[in-house]
Order: structure tokens, then C-alpha cells, then sequence
């Protein structure tokens, strides 16, 4: 096998309609490494950037994380709509190889901001 090998839990997280001001429940992604050897991941979303990603409650925005050899890590997303965003929002949510900066996977993200949070 050439370089690391990782799967993805889905393919597609739709966090249907969130008020703005509010933030969903979160969706997790699991990712996990086939590979004899731990795999370093970053990760990069292209478009709306009201996906926010965790990994054991603290934020994931820069750096990166390991996913141990024969092992997993969860992702949690939520989608936080703020004042200004479109009505819906769709963002690639990409992890790439530390080391090689390779793509690993991607993950299409979608959801919908209501005017106002709801009650």
C-alpha cells in the first residue's frame, strides 16, 4: 500500500436548519487508520466557514492530529450559523497527510441558517 490509508465514517453531514446565533448538536466523523504506522491529519474546509470541527472538545482549526495505526479518532462538527450568513451553506471538509500534504478524504458539509435562533 503507498502512504496511509484512511476511512471516513460518511460521506455527506447535513445539519438541516440552524438559527443563526444558535449552533447544531454535533455529527461526528470517524476516522480511521488501516496503516501499520499512526497517520498525522490536518484538516481544511473550503467555503462557509460556520463548520466548526472538535476532536475530545477542543477545537480543531489548526495543526494536527494523530490517528494511532490500527486505530480511529473522532471529529465532532457543528454548524453555527452567525448574523451574516447565507441561508445555505455547503463546505468541503477535507483531510490531508501531515507529512505529504496528499488529500485523504473528504466530507461534504451542508446546512441551512433560519432568520432568527429558534425558540
Amino acid at each position: 500500500m503507498d502512504g496511509p490509508f484512511l476511512k471516513v465514517s460518511a460521506t455527506v453531514l447535513d445539519f438541516g436548519v440552524v438559527g443563526r446565533g444558535d449552533s447544531s448538536a454535533p455529527q461526528l466523523l470517524r476516522l480511521t487508520n488501516s496503516d501499520d504506522s499512526p497517520v498525522e491529519v490536518t484538516r481544511s474546509l473550503a467555503g462557509d466557514d460556520h463548520f466548526l470541527t472538535s476532536v475530545d472538545d477542543v477545537s480543531w482549526t489548526t495543526g494536527s492530529r494523530t490517528v494511532p495505526a490500527h486505530g480511529s479518532l473522532l471529529v465532532q462538527v457543528r454548524y453555527s450559523p452567525g448574523p451574516g450568513t447565507a441561508l445555505g451553506a455547503r463546505t468541503l471538509l477535507s483531510f490531508h497527510s501531515a507529512s505529504s500534504g496528499q488529500p485523504l478524504s473528504r466530507i461534504l458539509l451542508a446546512g441551512m441558517a433560519r432568520q432568527e435562533p429558534l425558540p
